[in-house]
């Protein structure tokens, strides 16, 4: 593993000098795969509370140099979130949206400008993830409105931290794979898939000072989980985790186009 640069290091505070408690939990130094010299920090860490642990894996980006891509995957196709990454030279994704199984999103999707399905009224949907020339934003739903600066995007839920603080009334009835996206509100963003985890604990360990994702979460939205979870990184050999079967969509951070 190789260490962060300077800047890197400064910027995401990632390498801690030992365990630290973040409310309940404690978190393990991270392993780091990817340092940040290229812009994206790629890395996992160990959360451990009472009895139970969680591995938590980030793919860490400024959005002034990179940004967020969904990836369609319709039934034409289904291939897998590496091969999907691979193809569309990415430098790092996740799973995306939910979908019924008849592999009609639930919910909005858009991929490179193309509306595939549109909007819904749904209380799991209740935050979308819209993607414009200029940068990602992270909106609830009562925010956003459909219209053509919007090249990608897709409505998922429940919204874990909002405003810094973890959302109010998420359970733990269920210890599943989670995958999340998250920003601070500015430029830093990132893409995470977890081992075992219910939602409010991984609300709990996004929203701490630090947080899971290297930085101090604003918000927070919870992606589809499950058998759904998967992560990749190019050049991350060691860290990720494949879905089980396929899925309908990738978010997948890529290299900024140059103006």
């Amino acid at each position: 593993m190789r260490a962060f640069g300077g800047r890197m290091l400064a910027f995401f505070s990632l390498l801690l000098p030992g365990p630290r408690a973040f409310g309940a939990w404690v978190a393990k130094p991270p392993r780091v795969a990817i340092d940040g010299s290229g812009g994206l920090v790629i890395f996992e860490r160990d959360f451990k509370s009472g009895g139970v642990s969680v591995t938590v894996r980030v793919a860490a980006f400024d959005d002034r140099r990179h940004t967020l891509r969904v990836v369609d995957n319709p039934a034409s196709a289904r291939v897998t979130l590496a091969d999907a990454m691979r193809r569309a030279g990415c430098d790092a994704g996740v799973n995306g949206g939910f979908f019924h199984a008849d592999w009609t999103p639930l919910g909005l999707l858009v991929s490179a400008g193309r509306l595939i399905h549109p909007m819904e009224r749904a209380k799991l949907l209740s935050g979308v993830l819209a993607v414009t020339r200029e940068r990602p934003l992270l909106l609830r739903y009562a925010e956003y409105r459909l219209g053509p600066q919007t090249r990608d995007g897709l409505q998922a839920g429940p919204f874990l931290v909002d405003r810094g603080t973890a959302v109010f009334g998420l359970k733990n009835r269920r210890r599943e794979r989670r995958t999340a996206v998250a920003t601070d509100g500015h430029h830093r963003w990132a893409i995470i898939a977890t081992g075992p985890v219910g939602l409010s604990d991984l609300a709990a360990i996004l929203a701490g000072d630090e947080s899971a994702a290297g930085f101090k979460v604003a918000r927070a939205l919870n992606l589809d989980g499950g058998s759904s979870t998967a992560f990749w990184a190019v050049g991350a050999e060691g860290i990720g985790c494949a879905e089980v079967g396929f899925v309908r969509n990738f978010v997948a951070v890529v290299k900024r186009e140059k103006p």
